[in-house]
């Protein structure tokens, strides 16, 4: 599955680095016990870093939101979303 950011051009990025006009592949799904829902996306040209909520270095990461989300940060490659 996969997914795309609006735009006419991928020469540039949003706020939150991810490119304008580009495709993403789609990794999963979570909904944690808060009822946050989240997906987990890809990059497949791997050139931009999500600086977001939720991004590799985003504040709020708790060790027990790591272990729901089962996410190794800053070693996947992969971006989990807010939906």
């Amino acid at each position: 599955m996969t997914m795309w950011t609006p735009g006419t051009s991928d020469a540039s990025t949003n706020s939150n680095g991810l490119y304008y006009s580009h495709a993403f592949t789609v990794l999963g799904g979570i909904e944690l016990n808060d009822g946050t829902k989240l997906v987990k996306i890809r990059n497949p040209h791997g050139r931009e870093a999500y600086r977001g909520p939720w991004s590799d270095k985003w504040g709020g990461w708790t060790e027990e939101l790591k272990a729901e989300v089962n996410e190794k940060i800053g070693e996947s490659g992969s971006h989990v979303l807010d939906v």
